[in-house]
């Protein structure tokens, strides 16, 4: 899916970073944390069009920037929807999800080659922690090459 990774370059070269808090503080999108039932994250908009990301208080930082960024997906690409759940996981359900899952992948790991690593003989997990980004991120992004 190009159209999404030229969206994120774009993006990050615009705003200079791809730094998820940088770009929501950017794009006026507000973070606010809270105890999540699904100890997940939820994007909405509301009538007056402000956007608000709300993360599970009690997730780790890597899952926080990653739930984000999904997040961050859902109010860059699906302009249209007022609210979208994560719960935790970047499994594949609906193409909307599929998209958001992309976008996380393709701005935690921009400019990053994982193959690269891979072929170093790095492990997944070593490669997850020196990016500091979950393996998960990183199968997606490897499997968004052949999409």
């Amino acid at each position: 899916m190009n159209w999404i990774r030229d969206i994120v370059t774009g993006l990050i070269e615009f705003y200079e970073t791809n730094n998820v808090l940088d770009l929501c503080d950017c794009l006026g999108i507000s973070i606010i944390k809270s105890e999540l039932k699904n100890k997940g994250s939820l994007f909405c908009r509301n009538q007056l069009g402000d956007e608000f990301i709300f993360i599970d208080s009690s997730v780790n930082e890597i899952d926080r920037r990653t739930m984000i960024a999904h997040e961050l997906g859902h109010a860059i690409l699906h302009p249209d929807i007022n609210i979208a759940f994560y719960d935790n996981s970047l499994v594949t359900r609906c193409k909307w999800e599929r998209q958001a899952n992309i976008f996380a992948a393709e701005l935690l790991m921009f400019d990053v080659n994982e193959l690269d690593y891979i072929h170093e003989g790095q492990t997944l997990s070593a490669l997850a922690e020196s990016l500091e980004v979950s393996e998960s991120v990183i199968e997606y992004k490897h499997k968004c090459r052949f999409l």
